[in-house]
């Protein structure tokens, strides 16, 4: 597959570059990072030769690129997704936790691929907690409200309505609205900045409405994911159909393209 390596092109001089020899000892952190939504590239004798970067850019690339094997994303997406087992355990998300190992799998599971999310917006959230200053703070609020709105989008588009008839409708429905009680708070974020008041309270109200989802999403008893996995929905081949279109999302947010968050079942909210 031929990759364009566009050095000269003025945004790669704002990524941050680190030599060859630090990456080795720092792995763990870059990969960390790449989880985040860091990108990162790797030089050696100052010449970049290397790039540790989201799976969403690497879903891009593959994507946009017509000559890439079909299977080549879901081996790559797979291997890259559980390198770090202290974010996900792996055989638990996919169906073969208490104690069985699960058989080894080509393809991204969608529920991996949500759980993951999951992850990366708790520790955006966490960062902004620690935040100083209004630019830094502005900045992990537009990643925030970003990655949620690419989040619901694939889930309102290709997840819940996989699961519609599989699961029982409340659950779903349940789901639905909490999305929209999200997306009131992530548009007023967006809109507005650090210096507005109540800014801060909106983020960390935002946080608390996004911890109460994914406990009905993925721990508490009986939740949407272990119903996912008890039914017979192909939860790989919807990951594979919700990596590409978050692919396309994540294009259009790096475009300034990705339009506010849209309302579904908050009808006054809308008109």
């Amino acid at each position: 597959m031929a990759v364009r390596a566009p050095f000269d092109d003025p945004r790669w001089s704002a990524l941050r570059r680190v030599p060859a020899t630090t990456a080795r000892g720092d792995i763990s952190e870059l990969l960390r990072g790449a989880e985040r939504g860091d990108r990162v590239v790797i030089t050696r004798s100052g010449k970049p030769v290397v790039a540790i970067v989201p799976l969403t850019d690497l879903a891009v690339l593959l994507h946009e690129d017509s000559s890439a094997e079909p299977e080549m994303m879901g081996k790559i997406s797979r291997r890259a997704l559980s390198t770090d087992e202290n974010t996900i355990d792996f055989d638990e998300l996919v169906g073969g936790g208490g104690g069985a190992a699960a058989e080894p799998q080509d393809r991204i599971n969608a529920l991996l691929l949500l759980a993951r999310d999951h992850r990366a917006v708790e520790d955006l959230f966490e960062q902004f907690e620690k935040a100083r200053g209004p630019s830094a703070k502005e900045r992990l609020a537009r990643r925030i409200c970003t990655h949620l709105k690419i989040h619901s989008m694939i889930e309102e588009e290709i997840f819940y309505p996989a699961l519609r008839g599989k699961i029982p409708d409340d659950d779903l429905d349940e789901a639905y609205v909490e999305h929209d009680g999200a997306k009131v708070l992530i548009n007023e974020i967006e809109a507005g900045s650090p210096d507005d008041a109540f800014y801060d309270a909106k983020v960390k109200v935002l946080k608390e409405q996004i911890e109460h989802h994914v406990e009905e999403e993925e721990k508490v008893r009986g939740n949407i994911f272990q119903q996912a996995r008890a039914s017979d929905v192909d939860l790989e081949a919807l990951g594979e159909q919700m990596i590409a279109r978050k692919a396309e999302l994540m294009a259009q947010a790096q475009s300034g393209a990705l339009a506010p968050a849209a309302l579904v079942t908050l009808q006054h909210e809308r008109a």
